[in-house]
């Protein structure tokens, strides 16, 4: 029988049933009606008694849990935020905060912590999602139990500020919308009549009107002979019978067999997750697709910031143009004092002030660690 420890016994706070061997809720619509008190009769005395797992979810009351997956983010969580109750993960740790009015500055579920410098995630920032609840069991591959979620740290439950959290985690930036490297694929790189001659189909066999042409599906055929078009001039393909469209990149992967039209279908005719990676693989190796990365403004314009941020703990906008190779006038100070007050808005700890932009920042050590000042050239 599971136990919900003292720390949940919060009549505020709202658990759900969780499938056995997985983490998904076992009923949908969890957020809003299939929802339980702690207390509750149907849930405490008929669900636990015999469940192996449930979760709790964050919003209510202010909740709000870091997932750390890494040492690293574990580190940083204990030295520069108050002891609070924890649960040790499968992979990681869960703690437990109370944090008022952060869901008025984040409409999210969750937030992956990730810095500017890299796409590795170092865990997640829960908000209104959920996660499974201490005394539940985490299970193997093969959905066999292999332990429980423990509580290690046996505490209340702290209540911090949203000012202290985002001191704390401010290497990630997660109040701010700052933009990553930015990866994208020139058009004219690939051309989607050399594509599909690649793949053997012939291109007279297609109707031309101007730059559309119709005929057969490459991959699927057709009854008609004229469900799929594309555009020379776009570089755009419409499947007609599963009303599925994409660029260059989504056709290679139709056509490889990474993914199909129904798939696409389901997901908006949007290429994602490992599918998109492996398009990007085999369209580099195969088809001679150039990866290029771009740093834009924005970004050079932070990453100045926090290379001065590593030497002291203010900067004027001056420094500032002068780390960019910028000329100091009035049109540059107002650009960048517009772009340091839309990516530090909601920063009340790190606040543009005039021309004076100031910093405090906890542990240095930890943060240079992430806040490591680098260039990045286009990368052929």
């Amino acid at each position: 029988m599971i136990k919900i420890p003292q720390q949940l016994a919060n009549d505020n706070f709202r658990f759900i049933k969780i499938k056995s061997g997985t983490k998904i809720p076992l009923e949908k619509r969890w957020k809003k009606e299939c929802n339980y008190r702690w207390n509750e009769l149907g849930f405490a005395l008929t669900y636990l008694r015999t469940a192996n797992s449930y979760g709790i979810i964050c919003s209510f009351d202010d909740l709000v849990i870091i997932d750390c997956d890494t040492r690293i983010l574990q580190q940083i969580v204990e030295n520069n935020l108050p002891s609070t109750f924890t649960v040790k993960a499968k992979r990681g740790f869960h703690y437990y905060y109370i944090i008022p009015n952060l869901y008025n500055s984040i409409k999210k579920t969750k937030i992956s912590l990730r810095t500017p410098e890299t796409d590795k995630p170092f865990g997640d920032l829960i908000l209104n999602h959920y996660v499974i609840a201490p005394d539940s069991c985490h299970y193997d591959e093969n959905a066999n139990v292999d332990g429980k979620y423990e509580v290690v740290n046996d505490v209340e439950i702290t209540t911090i500020s949203t000012e202290k959290l985002n001191q704390a985690l401010l290497p990630f930036s997660i109040f701010s919308d700052t933009p990553k490297r930015e990866k994208f694929i020139e058009s004219e790189q690939l051309d989607i009549i050399d594509i599909l001659q690649y793949n053997s189909i012939n291109i007279a066999e297609f109707t031309k009107n101007n730059d559309d042409y119709r005929g057969s599906h490459p991959v699927h055929d057709s009854e008609s002979g004229n469900n799929f078009t594309f555009n020379t001039k776009s570089q755009m393909w419409h499947c007609w019978r599963h009303n599925t469209w994409g660029d260059n990149l989504s056709l290679i992967a139709l056509l490889e067999g990474i993914i199909t039209c129904e798939e696409l279908q389901k997901n908006n005719s949007r290429l994602t997750g490992e599918k998109y990676h492996k398009a990007i693989k085999i369209a580099t190796e195969k088809y001679g697709l150039k990866k290029k990365y771009v740093v834009t403004e924005r970004i050079q314009i932070l990453r100045a910031i926090r290379k001065l941020k590593c030497d002291k703990e203010k900067c004027s906008i001056k420094e500032i143009l002068q780390e960019l190779d910028l000329t100091y006038n009035k049109k540059n100070s107002t650009r960048i004092g517009i772009i340091i007050n839309q990516e530090l808005r909601l920063q009340t700890k790190s606040t543009y002030k005039g021309s004076i932009i100031e910093f405090q920042i906890n542990d240095r050590r930890l943060y240079n660690l992430f806040s490591r000042y680098r260039t990045y050239n286009n990368i052929q």
